[in-house]
């Protein structure tokens, strides 16, 4: 069961790119998102085990952007993701 607190969540959908292209994103319905390389890094290592906070960690090794700066550009991420079914609360499912 997850613990309150722990910020996890579970990507749905799958990835569609190269590495030459930009990544997109197709849910589970077939819709597909062009995304940026930094949305599809937080939604590939979104897998039910890693939580917000390690993500955020290993995003802070890669950017000169604070880390507060980073938590609102994680949220964003996060809540856009949410919204069109490519990522799961598993904080809101457990409780």
């Amino acid at each position: 069961m997850v613990k309150k607190g722990e910020f996890m969540f579970k990507k749905l959908g799958q990835i569609k790119s190269t590495e030459s292209e930009a990544p997109h994103l197709e849910t589970e319905e077939g819709k597909v998102y062009k995304v940026s390389f930094v949305v599809a890094f937080v939604w590939e290592r979104l897998d039910g085990k890693t939580n917000l906070d390690t993500v955020q960690n290993e995003l802070e090794n890669f950017t000169e952007a604070k880390p507060t700066e980073l938590k609102e550009v994680m949220k964003k991420i996060v809540n856009e993701l949410i919204s069109v079914n490519l990522l799961k609360d598993l904080e809101a499912t457990a409780a």
